[in-house]
């Protein structure tokens, strides 16, 4: 009878490890499914095979700009048996030849095969642990920023931060930084940075995120403190 319930038992612990299994073990066509929708919108090629909903109607009705894909990073974030949420690193090659870098977050449905079916911008993320770098150059870089923006140039901008600047631009006279200190607080290829300086008399705190692409380092996001 003790084997029987022995028996019983392991049978019982082999069923719910099985279920439990089924149902979080992530599905790697998610991330896959996600990595070709990128890659096909940037190049232009039938994204539509791999989006449904309003997704697939924002693709349907506005022209498409097509963009060099350099690197495509995608993190499962969420998942069950039929949903899915990822989020995606894109650095990308635009037309001219400059470097952008675009984070996005998509949500997946199983329905007939994994679709996108939201997809949206969103703010960097820490992806890896943080390296010590005290990184005095940083600072000049974030200067020099500055300067840049004052031309209306946002050539070192990236991501979030090209779109707000192009939205609203930041700066309408020449900047005159004083006493600037910068502390790195997170270092990767995503750098975070906390600047502190003078600015037309005031005292002004920045927490700066840089990217590190093919083309050096970026920033693309900035908020006061």
């Amino acid at each position: 009878m003790f084997q029987k319930k022995a028996i019983a038992l392991i049978i019982l612990a082999l069923l719910i490890v099985g279920g439990v299994a089924h149902y979080t073990v992530p599905d790697p066509r998610i991330t896959a499914t996600t990595n070709n929708f990128v890659t096909a919108l940037l190049n232009n090629e039938n994204p539509e095979n791999y989006c449904t909903g309003d997704v697939l109607f924002r693709i349907k009705t506005r022209e498409l700009s097509k963009a060099t894909p350099v690197s495509i990073k995608t993190t499962l974030t969420d998942n069950s048996r039929d949903f899915g949420r990822v989020y995606i690193e894109a650095e990308i090659q635009l037309p001219d030849k400059s470097i952008d870098v675009g984070f996005y977050e998509a949500e997946l449905i199983k329905d007939d095969g994994w679709k996108v079916y939201s997809f949206r911008e969103t703010l960097p993320r820490t992806n890896s642990f943080s390296i010590p770098w005290n990184a005095p150059e940083l600072g000049s870089f974030y200067e020099e920023v500055f300067k840049q923006l004052s031309k209306n140039n946002d050539s070192l901008l990236a991501g979030p931060a090209k779109t707000a600047f192009k939205n609203q631009p930041m700066l309408k006279t020449t900047p005159e930084i004083q006493d600037l200190t910068t502390e790195i607080l997170y270092n990767s290829k995503l750098v975070i940075a906390k600047h502190t300086y003078t600015y037309d008399g005031r005292q002004v705190k920045v927490l700066a995120h840089y990217y590190k692409t093919v083309d050096g380092f970026k920033i693309v996001s900035m908020q006061a403190l």
